[in-house]
């Protein structure tokens, strides 16, 4: 049986763009590794864990600047009626997130002082990263060209930032530099790809060069339907990031380098969620409007293929943790080898989570979005009191897995409204044993 043209038109899209985003990714990854795991043995774990430890608080902020916006614009710009509403949710988007990143990098300033003020080199580190904020406001464009299925207009100026910024770290790290330069090369990077986005899409547009274009209506109906989603992100991150600040204060800088060089393995893969998810869902939202067990459908194959990467990774890094680790870091990371195995489950949540999370913004459950994330903090807060001082890092992976299970998942079950997607999930978290049980069932029968 053929595929009906626009259906087969659709899936040629999505898989071209999923194509573009897993290139991007992908040469990021493998790139970013190798560099990742040189700085890593370069700067010791202590060095490393200050490092990583700098960039925690632009991190936690980075929510707050994004407003929650980015899953409306991925929803709305699809549908929109014409090209003049698209401007107007673009450019009102970058205005206000504009705005936001300047208040952040304020609070951020502030806090620092009064925190690291005495400790010279982590005050300028943190203002340096912080600085990065100031430009974030710029990927509102990059949501727009993964709405309308261009993503080439904003994967190859990263990709360009990202190959200049690589051999600027190279540099750094043949010619004995400090923790300073790598900072500097981190937000040179973030501020080039991103501004060349936003006059990539001027000239896509055919708008005047720079018109800037803010409608009070536009600010007014993001921000109220947002700013659950704003902070439901903004927990989030303190979730999947605060556990770096407690190891530092809990345990020590040393066991948040070898925790954060688990992490550059662990969530090196959680780029393949975002990236299936952006190329796929423009394509599911459009199909929500005209048949809605479809859609379903649809979704269901997506959190299906989502959970079963997710499982494929955990199963093959639990195995090769302990040699991988060590080939990777050396002996003067040892113990990563453990952390990484506990926390390369928490991607089949994460991958879960980033699944579904657009489905709240269509279903209009952006608030139940923010109890959960809420639910998923108090978690892991509370575990990561009680373990770290305990455990250290693995304790803090610990924390994290468990949060993550029930931020993503659990408190699906308990709420009337998402049950829908609480059985889309469990039935993908059982399709592998499902699977494989036919399998065997086969095997056996014949």
């Amino acid at each position: 049986m053929s595929i009906p043209k626009p259906l087969s038109s659709q899936l040629f899209v999505g898989l071209r763009n999923a194509g573009w985003l897993f290139f991007d990714k992908i040469f990021r990854m493998a790139t970013g590794l190798i560099v990742g795991v040189w700085l890593a043995r370069y700067l010791g774990p202590e060095q490393f864990g200050v490092l990583n430890y700098a960039y925690v608080f632009p991190l936690i902020m980075s929510a707050f600047v994004g407003l929650g916006i980015n899953p409306l614009l991925v929803s709305q710009i699809p549908v929109a009626s014409n090209h003049i509403e698209i401007d107007r949710l673009v450019l009102t988007s970058v205005a206000l997130k504009m705005f936001a990143g300047i208040i952040a990098f304020g609070i951020i300033l502030v806090t620092n002082y009064y925190i690291h003020s005495h400790l010279s080199q982590l005050f300028v580190l943190i203002t340096i990263s912080a600085s990065g904020l100031l430009f974030q406001g710029f990927d509102a464009v990059d949501i727009y060209f993964q709405s309308i299925r261009r993503v080439q207009y904003s994967i190859i100026p990263k990709v360009i930032a990202f190959v200049l910024a690589t051999l600027a770290r190279l540099y750094g790290l043949t010619h004995g530099l400090g923790l300073t330069f790598f900072v500097l090369v981190m937000v040179v990077e973030l501020a080039t790809s991103y501004v060349t986005i936003y006059l990539l899409f001027f000239k896509q547009r055919r708008l005047p060069f720079l018109q800037w274009s803010f409608h009070k209506s536009t600010a007014y109906r993001l921000l109220r339907m947002a700013w659950p989603l704003m902070v439901a992100e903004f927990f989030i991150f303190i979730y999947m990031r605060l556990d770096q600040v407690m190891i530092k204060y809990l345990a020590n800088s040393a066991e948040l380098g070898k925790y954060s060089a688990a992490l550059r393995i662990s969530e090196a893969w959680y780029f393949v969620a975002g990236a299936l998810t952006a190329s796929f869902y423009p394509g599911i939202i459009i199909l929500r409007s005209q048949n809605y067990s479809a859609y379903l459908q649809r979704y269901q194959y997506l959190l299906n293929l989502l959970v079963a990467i997710g499982i494929s990774i955990g199963l093959a890094f639990n195995i090769a943790a302990e040699p991988i680790s060590q080939l990777l870091y050396g002996a003067q990371y040892v113990g990563v080898g453990n952390i990484l195995a506990i926390h390369i489950w928490t991607g089949i949540f994460v991958f879960l989570g980033v699944g579904s999370n657009n489905w709240y913004v269509v279903e209009n459950l952006q608030t139940f979005l923010l109890w959960r994330t809420v639910a998923g903090v108090l978690i892991n807060v509370s575990l990561n009191i009680l373990l770290i001082p305990h455990y250290g890092a693995l304790g803090a992976s610990i924390a994290t897995l468990l949060a993550q299970m029930v931020a993503s998942y659990l408190t699906n079950g308990f709420y009337r409204r998402t049950k829908e997607v609480f059985i889309l999930q469990t039935n993908a978290l059982l399709f592998i044993p499902k699977w494989l049980n036919n399998r065997v069932k086969r095997t056996f029968l014949e």
